[in-house]
């Protein structure tokens, strides 16, 4: 957990121990983690059913100019909703969109879907994934249910001195590069933004070329 989650997480617990009553403290508690847990599904919905783009497998080419647009329709799904409710899910259910585009505002996401983004999946055959809200529930919990018994299935190595020191050098490099402060933070954020920045220009002028 970053700084951020951190202070976060503080800021709470100061509001909820400001709240006198008992009773007031659990409904508190209760409603926040409902509204916010909305949030919570409707980004599991566009992410957990969808596989991980490897780069070992099905000769998938990281070299290749175009494998940012290729990974983010393979990696990523939209939730299918009428226009009256896109208010209700945020943006959250155009995520190829907001992959491609993170700079868009959500209000403008449908018009980019509509005109531009599934037009080209089609004349590239690239995947364009998109369910219902109760299918890409159901899509999740077989997800994690296929997840779970591969993880039973998988044989797990006894902890030594050696396995577990690498563990801890990997751990101490996800936590320098998820909040920016050691040495490699800034250098691999600042790689990630060039990444989405490249990807969303280059299909901005494949979408330019063709029209």
């Amino acid at each position: 957990m970053g700084w951020l989650g951190r202070s976060f997480s503080l800021a709470l617990c100061c509001v909820v121990l400001c709240v006198s009553c008992r009773t007031d403290r659990f409904w508190f508690v209760m409603i926040s983690n409902a509204l916010t847990g909305i949030t919570h599904v409707q980004i599991t919905l566009s992410h957990f059913a969808m596989p991980t783009v490897d780069a070992h497998e099905n000769g998938y080419d990281l070299s290749r100019p175009n494998h940012f647009i290729e990974s983010q329709f393979r990696g990523s799904m939209n939730v299918d909703c009428s226009p009256q409710w896109d208010w209700f899910h945020g943006g959250l259910q155009f995520q190829i969109e907001h992959h491609l585009f993170p700079r868009i505002p959500r209000h403008h996401l449908r018009h980019v879907m509509e005109q531009y983004i599934r037009p080209f999946a089609a004349r590239h055959s690239l995947p364009y994934q998109s369910a219902s809200f109760i299918e890409s529930n159901r899509m999740v919990f077989a997800s994690l249910r296929a997840a779970a018994y591969k993880a039973r299935e998988t044989p797990i190595e006894p902890i030594t001195a050696a396995n577990s020191t690498a563990a801890a050098g990997i751990a101490g490099r996800g936590r320098d590069g998820g909040s920016g402060g050691g040495a490699g933070g800034g250098g691999a954020g600042s790689a990630g933004s060039a990444v989405v920045a490249a990807g969303s220009s280059m299909l901005y002028q494949f979408i330019n070329a063709e029209g």
